[in-house]
């Protein structure tokens, strides 16, 4: 019952320090504002990374736990009956409760694990967008600024070639 109780308080401590939902709204990059999205990647993907680290640590301590559970049912199991057959076993194992809570234990932090790990790799990839939206921005900003005129003439321009392309395309 104390292993139960300590699992909890491990998995709220975590839920505590992850609000997947609050996460999520970080993977939004907002590009008008990148200077601030680019400081602040490092610290969102370190803190997701600590808490996927801080997953995987009591996912494994869970299926460690549950082994032991099953290893001692096993042997129980082995000691209480006359002709034990494997399927009964196992049977005898899977049916008793301290297999199941330690089972859910287990699952739900495999589950959370997982999550994180998900989360993990989004943000990953949020800073290669991010690398790759301040390149693409870097390269707009000295083809204006090279140009030898004004953004709103080459907007000018560009919408006029646009409308007579589609002209071409209605006429043939």
């Amino acid at each position: 019952m104390k292993e139960v109780e300590t699992f909890t308080a491990a998995m709220v401590k975590l839920k505590m320090m992850v609000n997947l939902t609050e996460l999520k709204n970080y993977l939004v990059i907002n590009a008008r504002d990148l200077d601030n999205e680019l400081i602040r990647q490092s610290s969102l993907f370190f803190s997701i990374s600590e808490s996927y680290v801080e997953a995987v640590s009591i996912r494994d301590t869970k299926k460690e736990e549950l082994s032991t559970v099953d290893a001692e049912l096993d042997a129980l199991a082995r000691l209480t009956n006359d002709k034990p057959t494997e399927n009964r076993i196992k049977g005898m194992i899977q049916l008793n409760p301290k297999h199941q809570e330690a089972f859910v234990a287990y699952n739900e932090a495999k589950l959370m694990a997982d999550r994180l790990g998900a989360m993990k790799e989004a943000f990953h990839q949020r800073g290669s967008m991010l690398k790759e939206l301040a390149q693409l921005a870097i390269s707009n900003l000295y083809e204006v600024a090279s140009s030898s005129q004004s953004p709103n003439a080459i907007s000018y321009e560009l919408s006029k070639q646009r409308l007579a392309n589609k002209r071409k395309q209605l006429i043939e």
